[in-house]
């Protein structure tokens, strides 16, 4: 198969909340996968760099539907709250009831009901965190 640079946001792979029309870097293009998919990956990160200095230089549009997740950090902009919540709503929800939590033992009946996890760089792989 080809190798992808970008996959949709969480909101568009699950159908819901704002910016279901936005892409994000595949966290796999890190560095750490396969050496031969790693040179790849960079070439391919180098000449989109370019066709966007390009499209800067020019004065032309170039049509990368980035959210600012993704661009405000590329334009010397701090992200926020908001930036995540635009891309990964059920996340950013998760976050809002962690950060609400009143009590331990709210702390407690809420954190039995979340699967903590990362993603792995195997595309659809997920790896368990396990506890202490």
């Amino acid at each position: 198969g080809g190798l992808k640079l970008l996959e949709p946001c969480e909101n568009q792979r699950l159908g819901r909340g704002a910016n279901q029309d936005k892409w994000l870097p595949r966290p796999s293009m890190d560095g750490s996968g396969r050496q031969g998919e790693v040179g790849q990956a960079l070439k391919m990160l180098r000449f989109l760099g370019i066709l966007m200095g390009a499209s800067i230089r020019t004065d032309s549009a170039l049509e990368l539907d980035l959210p600012s997740l993704v661009w405000k950090p590329l334009v010397g902009e701090l992200c926020d709250f908001s930036d995540l919540a635009a891309v990964d709503e059920a996340l950013a929800a998760d976050l809002i009831a962690v950060r609400e939590c009143p009590s331990a033992h709210s702390w407690a009946t809420l954190a039995c009901g979340i699967t903590w996890r990362v993603p792995s760089v195997i595309k659809g792989r997920w790896i368990d965190l396990i506890p202490g």
